[in-house]
Order: C-alpha cells, then sequence, then structure tokens
C-alpha cells in the first residue's frame, strides 16, 4: 500500500446520533488515500461501540478510546498517533462533501501552504446555506491571526494542515478545557504557519445541532474565559502582534463576556476592565453589548431571544 497521504482525526463524545452519518461521509471521499482515526473521549453512550465496529469494517480506521481528555485533547491524541504528512479534523456530528478531502489536499500541495480553510453549509433545522468568505487567496501568519480574531466564516472545526505545524505549545497544559478552545488553538498555531490559504469551495457541512447554541456547562464559566483571555493576551505580546489586533481583541472580550455568560460577576478586575472600554468608533453591536451587561436580565432575555431566532430561521 502506498504511503497515507492524510490522517482524518475525528474526536468523538456521546455522538452515537451522528456518527455513522460522520464517518460514511469520510469513507465515501473521492480522495481515497487516507486513514482515519476515531478518538473515543470516554463516552457514555454507544460511540465507542459504533467506533469498534468501523475499525472492523474498514482497515483504514483505528480506533483510540481514552480518559475523558476533551475536544481539544482528543485531537492531540489524534495527531500524535497519525502516520500521515497532512490532517484534517471533523466533529462527529458533522460531515464532508464527498470532494472535501481532494479539494483541501490538491490545493494546500499545489501551493505549498502550511494550512487551508475553506467554505462551509451550515444546516440549521428549518434551513440550510452556505458561508463563504470576503476573499480567498494566499495569506501570512499576522494576517490569519486578524481574520481569526474578526471570526469571520472561518468553520474553526475544520482545517487542513501539514502535521509538522503541530508544536506542542499549540495546545494546554494538562489538557485544561477551555470555551471557544479553536479560536485560540488556531491563533497559537499560527504562530508555526508560514502561508495559509482561504478558499470558498464548500468543503464542510456544519450542523446546527440543538442545544449547540446553550450558555451552560463549560462557556458559563467566567474564571475559563478570563484564563482564555490572559492566554490569549499574552500570546500576542510575545509575537509583537497585540497593538494591531488591540480592537479585535476588546471586541471579543465584550462578544464572549456578554453572549455566553449568564451570570457576571462585575466585582472582578478583568470585568471591569472590559466595562471601561472606550468603544467609540466599535461596531454598534459591540456598543450595545457592552451597555447590556450593566443589565443582566435584559441582557439575557435579547440574547436568548437572538439565538433563538438565529437558530430556528437561521437568520
Amino acid at each position: 500500500m502506498d504511503k497515507v497521504e492524510v490522517s482524518v482525526i475525528v474526536p468523538i463524545y456521546n455522538k452515537e446520533k451522528y456518527l455513522n452519518r460522520c464517518i460514511d461521509s469520510i469513507r465515501s471521499q473521492t480522495f481515497q488515500n487516507f486513514e482515519v482515526i476515531l478518538v473515543d473521549d470516554e463516552s457514555s453512550d454507544r460511540s465507542g461501540e459504533i467506533a469498534d465496529n468501523y475499525a472492523v469494517l474498514d482497515d483504514r480506521i483505528r480506533v483510540i478510546h481514552q480518559k475523558n481528555r476533551g475536544e481539544i485533547g482528543s485531537r492531540r491524541t489524534g495527531i500524535e498517533a497519525a502516520k500521515a504528512d497532512y490532517l484534517v479534523f471533523v466533529d462527529a456530528d458533522d460531515s464532508f462533501p464527498e470532494n472535501a478531502i481532494e479539494i483541501l489536499y490538491t490545493y494546500c500541495t499545489t501551493n505549498n501552504l502550511d494550512i487551508v480553510f475553506g467554505a462551509y453549509k451550515r444546516i440549521e433545522p428549518h434551513k440550510e446555506y452556505f458561508v463563504s468568505h470576503p476573499f480567498s487567496g494566499i495569506v501570512s501568519s499576522e494576517k490569519l491571526v486578524s481574520y481569526l480574531m474578526d471570526l469571520r466564516s472561518i468553520c474553526l472545526s475544520s482545517n487542513f494542515s501539514k502535521k509538522e505545524i503541530w508544536h506542542k505549545d499549540v495546545f494546554f497544559d494538562n489538557d485544561e478545557k477551555y470555551p471557544n478552545a479553536d479560536i485560540l488553538v488556531n491563533i497559537r498555531l499560527s504562530k508555526y504557519i508560514r502561508r495559509a490559504g482561504i478558499i470558498n469551495d464548500i468543503v464542510y457541512n456544519y450542523y446546527c445541532v440543538s442545544g449547540s447554541l446553550s450558555v451552560g456547562g463549560v462557556l458559563n464559566q467566567q474564571h475559563l474565559w478570563k484564563r482564555y483571555f490572559e492566554l490569549l493576551e499574552t500570546h500576542l505580546k510575545e509575537r509583537g502582534l497585540y497593538e494591531e489586533n488591540k480592537r479585535r481583541f476588546q471586541i471579543l472580550e465584550i462578544d464572549r463576556l456578554a453572549f455566553y455568560l449568564k451570570d457576571i460577576d462585575k466585582t472582578d478586575e478583568w470585568v471591569k476592565r472590559v466595562l471601561s472600554y472606550n468603544t467609540a468608533g466599535f461596531p454598534f453591536k459591540s456598543r450595545m453589548l457592552q451597555f447590556l451587561i450593566h443589565f443582566p436580565r435584559l441582557r439575557y432575555s435579547i440574547i436568548k431571544m437572538n439565538r433563538y431566532i438565529k437558530f430556528k430561521l437561521g437568520k
């Protein structure tokens, strides 16, 4: 057998309802020179059993059962086990269009890229639509950082990259679990990227699963968000990128503080700092969110309604 060109890594935690769809979409790819690494993160449902059944069916599939390490920890496990020079990720409740890996592999290798991001299809309960980038082409590491912080249309669950860029310091110590960890991981990863590709081919199917926009669980832990932004600020300052991204950084803080925390401790020094930002010249949304932080019930009601409308109508 020829050398495996691509390792497909699937972090799995209690996704028995969707896992068949995910794995079948990988096996039916037009590009077939791959291995699949299914990382079962101590699921309590039948996910591990389903994964094992596929490994018996297809010798390109390997299953790793591990003690719970979280999604980023599962990706790290998959990367460490990968045999190929290129990696691609897919969440267990999502799937690939049939030509996704072929498109990504071809674009990445032809242009000698370290990483490439494509467009994706967002699938809501009553609607599905394409989410594309405002531009396409090849960008530098610094440009990618700005783009990631602006949260512009990148489906962070799926990137196609060289394995060699995934250094240990991209991840968190002791597999610490943070909300919205994909953004932080990809920004830290960009330190090792010379050339990044942005394309508008649809290479990912993102299913907006009911409950995924909740404010519960890890998202509603203020100390984790505080530490998250401490890590991000430190990283940007170490690379000399903080000042040019300061406005983006502050907008991101306001957004996450307002949208993902139901109860906010306004005596915390981090929250005081965010509330003290001069937001003149910021987008209207950011100015409104900063204002709403002062009024917890009103903020929560408005944001809950906003999420409901977006989820139901795909607006």
